[in-house]
């Protein structure tokens, strides 16, 4: 059986995903310190559907990119999987969110929901929006090329 070697890319998707998700990690744990400090035991309490949503986007996504970036550097087939399949998806709800946030800070609807949000400024969410597909598109691309899914076991040669 011949050896395949591995694609150049791989690396640098690799070493990409844990140093942004190892950083987004310690912010986290550093954001949530200083709310303890500040606010005591309700700063960082779950106190509603939508706070729980909102840990599970910024508490899962640093530790999944983390993971599967390290994952992806040691060629796992579930890291190469969960990338593919999750990676899009979450990268996609975080940018929302992070856009709705940056709305919030600079302009009067800094109590409104995200659906008032989106419709009053939906031009903010179409350029995000265009700003994901051009960095989660050519990276989605790459990983579902032909040498990548063989390498990783998905299709064989």
């Amino acid at each position: 059986m011949a050896r395949i070697d591995r694609p150049i890319g791989i690396n640098f998707i690799a070493a990409l995903m844990t140093f942004i998700g190892g950083g987004m990690t310690l912010v986290l744990v550093i954001e949530i310190f200083d709310s303890w400090r500040l606010l005591g035991m309700d700063g960082i309490a779950i106190k509603s559907l939508l706070s729980f949503l909102g840990f599970l986007i910024y508490g899962i996504t640093p530790i999944f990119l983390y993971i599967a970036g390290a994952g992806l550097f040691l060629s796992q087939r579930w890291a190469y999987l969960s990338t593919v399949r999750f990676l899009p998806l979450l990268l996609l709800i975080l940018s929302g969110n992070m856009t709705a946030n940056l709305i919030r800070m600079n302009s009067i609807f800094s109590s409104s929901g995200f659906i008032r949000i989106f419709f009053y400024h939906p031009h903010y969410f179409f350029w995000a929006f265009i700003i994901y597909l051009l960095i989660v598109w050519p990276l989605i691309s790459y990983l579902k090329s032909f040498r990548v899914r063989v390498y990783f076991g998905v299709i064989e040669k």
